[in-house]
């Protein structure tokens, strides 16, 4: 567990981190989009802030993922994310949601979820996760959200 944040290497993610005034502690996961790590609910049951840097576009199964998730932290942690919002993209490829599932189908191995603000909220709220703060930034939508 770790409480820097520089550890973030998006500059982006690590500057809306900045922005939500957390209290820095050593109770901090920061979890990367490249390498996937398997935790023990013991050694993650004291974390206070989870920062997943992997879009949630990206995710290939977000249901499980953001239960599995929402099962091992404790109550008041905090979860921060991102996603693309195809909403307010101006491409109308990404605009596009047939455009994402041909894409998908043409690629098998990729996984790009078209995803809206509007979804991003209905599914936090379905799950009753509080939302403390949602700010787009150079074109991605980051998120902080709180386990009640």
């Amino acid at each position: 567990m770790n409480s820097d944040y520089s550890l973030v290497t998006d500059s982006r993610l690590s500057y809306y981190v900045s922005t939500l005034n957390i209290k820095d502690d050593s109770n901090t996961l920061i979890l990367s989009p490249v390498h996937h790590y398997y935790y023990n609910i013991d050694e993650i049951k004291d974390v206070r802030t989870l920062i997943h840097t992997k879009e949630l576009n990206k995710v290939s199964d977000l249901k499980r993922f953001m239960n599995n998730t929402l099962h091992v932290l404790s109550k008041d942690s905090m979860f921060i994310g991102c996603f693309r919002d195809n909403k307010i993209r101006q491409n109308i490829f990404y605009r596009n949601r047939v455009f994402y599932w041909f894409n998908n189908i043409l690629d098998g191995n990729a996984i790009y979820r078209y995803m809206s603000r509007t979804m991003v909220i209905k599914m936090f709220m379905k799950l009753k996760l509080e939302i403390i703060d949602m700010s787009e930034v150079d074109g991605i939508t980051y998120f902080c959200v709180k386990k009640p």
